[in-house]
């Protein structure tokens, strides 16, 4: 009995510490909620302007909250500023610069700083002085911000520039998180050049050296900011500037520019603050050039084979076409020429005069107005020179119709005889906004890193794909569509018979000009099957 009293006490005791400590870890007090602790390192906290440094933000959460971050600094360019680590290049302007970062958690907002100094920017010096000083320059200048070229203004060309891909072409890197790769920079920047001590991007990591420039194309500007250089800064002083207005174009010539009149003291020369005589040795002309060279050092290769393609194509060649530039004139046989006739009226005197169809003919890299930054829209740009305007059908029909792709889609140009009605078919009216582009302009998918480049630039044909993703011919296989080339074929095989054996006179000059017409469109009734198919019926109709 005693034990059994014992036992029973024992358990109450322990029921009763086990009360009391229970009680207790309810009363116990819970830590508070504790801001995020650390600091801020850099790799080095006194750099030369245009040098680059990585800043960290090394801080923890005690309640292992997770945490965000965000820098800002008033110059510079900072490539990640919403991480904890985040590179930073130095502008061109010497001072000190303040980085305020903010780390959050869940509860707290910590704001921390560190200063950086910057030293002063030295130019480039030595044997080749000119270094590169970025666009914005060019426009501060008080010349490139209008121009004015064959009649047609041009407003704020810094402006218009601002919105192409040259100028994006940085932020792009950015947004892709490749602005600090060495094998993308060199065309993604101005003035990249390893080889060369010329304050490129490569040396000074400077904002206003990100993105493709005026410079890249029209080498560095430095001994350029001071003077008239280059024959768009020209014509806009000519025509817009109050230094030469009204100056004839005696003033383009460049052998001459040590003897530009004042218009209003003819016999006084070089009124302006222009060196007058030039320094000796001394060529004030930039770069201004119509070779796709230029361009293809850049367009190749890594994502774009444009330069390879274009020298695969008939454009490369177009300045050596056979009687070209006797029988049509340069305007569609030379890049130069295309511009002077058909968009600048005469007034772009760029050398060589002689150079092919290169990209800037097709292309304008300074103002954006359409897609793919081409100068006039697509739909018609092709057909500018896919056409026969140097014919008359009605006075050249013993003539040889060329470059009649245009014509033939849009359904004109062959002879009609006047019993007939002449139709189109479905691609005339279902692509006549885009034109040619419609179809030989097309995305190519590629493994280059998930980069697609947008049209091949051999402009030699279509992939049946892009014919069935358009969602117009959805099984087809080839071109043969319904038998369609087929048909033309058959058709013309007919034809020709029958003109052989035909006399001399103007049904068979009719219909030989349908046949090469035909022909020479090259796509066997793609282009326009109606039109192509009605034009042969009604010749072998007139020579039965």
């Amino acid at each position: 009995m005693h034990n059994s009293k014992l036992l029973i006490g024992i358990l109450i005791l322990m029921a009763g510490v086990a009360f009391i400590l229970a009680g207790c870890t309810k009363d116990e007090v819970v830590p508070a909620e504790q801001p995020p602790e650390g600091s801020i390192t850099a790799t080095s906290t006194a750099i030369n302007a245009g040098e680059s440094i990585v800043l960290t933000a090394n801080y923890t959460d005690p309640n292992d909250d997770e945490l965000t971050f965000s820098w800002v600094v008033e110059a510079g360019t900072l490539f990640d500023p919403d991480s904890s680590v985040t590179a930073w290049n130095a502008p061109e302007t010497r001072g000190i610069y303040s980085f305020y970062l903010t780390v959050s958690d869940e509860t707290y907002d910590v704001l921390d700083s560190i200063r950086i100094d910057v030293g002063q920017y030295e130019p480039p010096t030595g044997e080749d002085e000119a270094y590169f000083i970025g666009a914005e320059a060019c426009a501060n200048s008080g010349c490139h911000q209008e121009l004015i070229v064959g009649g047609d203004q041009y407003p704020w060309l810094y402006e218009e520039w601002l919105e192409t891909s040259h100028a994006q072409a940085f932020a792009n890197l950015l947004d892709i998180g490749y602005a600090r790769d060495d094998n993308c920079l060199p065309c993604h920047t101005t003035g990249w050049n390893a080889d060369a001590d010329n304050g490129g991007y490569d040396e000074y990591k400077f904002p206003y050296l990100e993105g493709v420039g005026c410079e890249n194309c029209h080498g560095p500007g430095s001994q350029h900011q001071f003077t008239l250089q280059t024959d768009d800064t020209l014509q806009s002083c000519v025509n817009t500037g109050a230094c030469h207005p009204g100056a004839d174009e005696t003033v383009w010539n460049w052998g001459n520019r040590n003897d530009i009149p004042d218009p209003e003291n003819p016999s006084d020369t070089l009124v302006y603050p222009h060196p007058n005589p030039w320094p000796e040795g001394f060529d004030s002309s930039m770069v201004i050039t119509m070779e796709a060279q230029p361009c293809g050092d850049c367009h190749q290769d890594q994502h774009y084979p444009y330069y390879s393609e274009w020298q695969s194509s008939a454009h490369s060649t177009s300045h050596l076409a056979s009687g070209g530039a006797a029988d049509c004139g340069p305007a569609c046989h030379t890049g130069i020429g295309f511009l002077n006739i058909d968009i600048f009226d005469n007034s772009y005197p760029i050398e060589p005069e002689d150079n092919a169809i290169v990209c800037l003919a097709c292309h304008e890299s300074h103002f954006p107005k359409y897609d793919g930054e081409v100068r006039i829209p697509v739909g018609f740009l092709c057909q500018r020179c896919h056409n026969e305007e140097q014919l008359d059908v009605e006075t050249s029909i013993t003539d040889e119709p060329n470059h009649v792709h245009g014509p033939m889609f849009k359904g004109y140009g062959g002879y009609e005889y006047d019993d007939s009605e002449y139709d189109n078919s479905g691609h005339t009216t279902a692509l006549r906004l885009d034109g040619c582009a419609a179809c030989h302009v097309y995305m190519v998918d590629t493994d280059n890193n998930g980069f697609d480049y947008n049209t091949p630039h051999t402009f030699t044909g279509v992939t049946i794909e892009n014919c069935q993703v358009e969602g117009c011919h959805p099984g087809a296989t080839d071109y043969n569509i319904n038998s369609v080339q087929d048909q033309v074929d058959s058709l013309l095989t007919v034809l020709s018979d029958l003109i052989e054996s035909a006399p001399d006179g103007d049904a068979k000059d009719r219909a030989t000009f349908n046949k090469l017409f035909v022909e020479n469109d090259g796509s066997k009734g793609v282009h326009n099957s109606t039109y192509a198919i009605q034009l042969l019926t009604d010749s072998i109709e007139d020579l039965e």
